[in-house]
């Protein structure tokens, strides 16, 4: 059962952030690790930056904090987003909607309840594009995490903590694995408990 791990690079962290790369990734959760973005078949990775200027024209936001955080963070990741092509908002929300239908991915991952799907799906509406995930299926890395026994401090997040959509998105997905297999290696929970 394929599962899509989302990753947003974004200009705010509220809902209505404008959004300046999409990054998404197909795992299964209890299957092998998933593969470093590159070295995957077609169709595994998904990986667009967005026009800074489209995503704002649709009435996205920006904020102070989050460009001065950018501004602290390193060159790689900074370049990264300058690199080309840059997709119109609705065309990159148009191309992950088709990929998305076409991967027949079960749920939806972000990390945080609050973050990637929220804002995804806000510039959807803003942007009158029909959204192609089930709301009941989306689901949250921070809650699975803090769940885990034994997974103690927060999961390094990007590749030598560099911002890039599609690396964010690879070790998320290798987080929920390690959590999944984890949990699956706890003792069965005892049958009185279960049958309450």
């Amino acid at each position: 059962m394929l599962e899509c791990m989302l990753d947003l690079e974004t200009m705010s962290s509220t809902p209505t952030a404008t959004i300046i790369a999409i990054g998404a990734i197909l795992f299964e959760a209890e299957g092998p690790y998933v593969s470093q973005p590159g070295s995957n078949p077609p169709g595994i990775e998904f990986y667009e930056k967005v026009s800074l200027d489209s995503s704002m024209q649709s009435g996205a936001t920006v904020d102070a904090s989050t460009i001065l955080w950018w501004l602290q963070q390193s060159d790689e990741s900074r370049q990264e987003l300058l690199k080309g092509p840059h997709y119109n908002i609705n065309e990159a929300m148009q191309h992950f909607g088709t990929w998305y239908k076409a991967s027949g991915a079960t749920h939806l991952w972000g990390h945080g309840s609050c973050f990637d799907e929220v804002i995804l799906r806000n510039a959807y509406l803003r942007n009158a594009t029909p959204i192609v995930w089930d709301f009941r299926n989306v689901m949250d890395t921070r809650t699975l995490f803090r769940a885990t026994p034994g997974y103690g401090v927060e999961f390094k997040l990007s590749r030598d903590g560099k911002h890039i959509a599609i690396w964010d998105a690879w070790r998320q997905a290798q987080a929920v694995q390690w959590c999944f297999k984890k949990i699956r290696s706890l003792t069965p929970i005892p049958q009185e408990v279960a049958a309450q």
